[in-house]
């Protein structure tokens, strides 16, 4: 182990995480909606235009088929013009309508696919993170292999004593069953018992 730097998340860290990513998804739900309701707008649009127009022509019929002739060839002609302008301008503000709608479902999907990426990140970076490597898994079962052969060679006997705390047995007896102290400052040292 390189460094001694503490590498746990928290409940609340997580939480925070889960807190984001579900404002995340709250977001591009209501994008998806904002689309949804732009496209029946523009359903609505086309269809009152397509009514106004089919009222427009009918009209129109009407009064080419009353008037004279030459005059009803020529407002023909010139409603012919005008109706090809209006569905030209129909047609393109469909096809902006359209692309708007496009945009809007694209831009949904990438709020979508951005916190699912997101999230997949976090998690192969907690992984990453959190589960050590080979080398340090290596390394702690040497020094772990190491303390249980210190331990097995040492004189000391560790067991449950008074309400399951752990005690070692101590050798006093030279010392009248007292501890031995430190006589520069006092310390308390005990000796392991001796078969």
């Amino acid at each position: 182990m390189g460094d001694n730097v503490d590498k746990s998340l928290t409940d609340r860290d997580v939480q925070l995480f889960f807190d984001a990513a579900e404002k995340l998804r709250e977001a591009a739900e209501r994008d998806g909606e904002k689309a949804r309701e732009a496209t029946v707008a523009l359903a609505s649009f086309v269809n009152k235009m397509n009514v106004n127009l089919q009222k427009l022509e009918d009209g129109v019929r009407h009064n080419i088929n009353s008037s004279a002739e030459t005059t009803a060839n020529r407002a023909a002609e010139l409603l012919s013009v005008k109706f090809q302008q209006a569905n030209d301008a129909a047609k393109t503000a469909t096809e902006q309508y359209q692309k708007a709608a496009k945009n809007l479902n694209f831009r949904s999907w990438c709020y979508i696919l951005g916190t699912q990426f997101i999230l997949m990140l976090v998690f192969i970076a907690s992984i990453l993170y959190l589960i050590p490597s080979l080398d340090e898994v290596q390394q702690r079962r040497a020094e772990l292999s190491s303390l249980n052969e210190q331990i097995h060679n040492s004189r000391l006997k560790w067991v449950f004593c008074e309400e399951g705390k752990k005690c070692f047995r101590t050798d006093e007896r030279e010392n009248g069953g007292e501890p031995y102290r430190g006589k520069k400052d006092g310390s308390t040292w005990r000796v392991p018992w001796k078969e």
